[in-house]
Parts: C-alpha cells; sequence; structure tokens
C-alpha cells in the first residue's frame, strides 16, 4: 500500500536550493515514507503528533494524518 506525501512551501522551496545530490538523498528518504510512513521516530512534547527521519545532515518533519490500517 502507498501513502500520498504532501510538501508544505517551505520544504519544497529548500529543495530547490539544495544541489542534486542532497535533493537525491532526501527524495530517497521521503520515498521511503511513500511504503513504511513510520519508518521514523516519534517526537516528544508539543511536537507528540509528528515523527522525525534523518536523511545525511538533514532531518525530515513529518506528520501522517488518517488512520494507516
Amino acid at each position: 500500500m502507498n501513502f500520498e506525501v504532501v510538501f508544505s512551501s517551505q520544504p519544497a522551496k529548500f529543495l530547490k536550493k539544495c544541489s542534486a545530490d542532497i535533493q537525491i538523498r532526501i527524495l530517497k528518504k521521503i520515498s521511503e515514507l511513500r511504503t513504511i510512513p513510520v519508518y521514523g521516530k516519534n517526537l516528544k512534547g508539543k511536537f507528540s503528533s509528528m515523527r522525525s527521519l534523518r536523511a545525511g545532515d538533514y532531518r525530515i518533519v513529518y506528520e501522517i494524518k488518517g488512520t494507516l490500517f
């Protein structure tokens, strides 16, 4: 089952400014989230509804909306 990944405007602008190798690294990790959205770790505190995933020196912070199963 594949899930939809939606970008807000800020990360989309950031990706456009990155070099091609960084874009590939980040987009590869985001692609993995389409099949396994719980791949990242849970954040804590006021961000407890969100998850994060490392892509080299960068961190992808995301939220799963709806139900998984």
